[in-house]
């Protein structure tokens, strides 16, 4: 298999992003202005996705966080499969 699939649990828009980003240990102890920069998800999936080989593909769950396999666990097995040809 020549590329990647890469899940990325995405905030749905309207909602505030920081503060379902459950990442950033320690963000209420940063300022306003880092604090705006958190819960950035979807636009960071998409720069690394830029970044990966040919044939890689980037899935984005809306609203799901870092265990997309437990979250989404009726799509998740779904797109796996699918990208690697099951």
């Amino acid at each position: 298999m020549a590329g990647r699939i890469c899940g990325l649990g995405a905030t749905a828009r309207g909602r505030s992003r920081a503060a379902k980003d459950r990442a950033a240990i320690g963000k209420n102890r940063v300022s306003d202005e880092v604090r705006a920069t958190l819960g950035q998800n979807t636009e960071l999936g998409k720069k690394v996705a830029a970044q990966l080989p040919a044939g890689s593909k980037l899935v984005i769950y809306p609203g799901v966080g870092h265990v997309r396999h437990f979250e989404v666990i009726e799509k998740f097995p779904q797109d796996l499969l699918e990208f690697i040809g099951k």
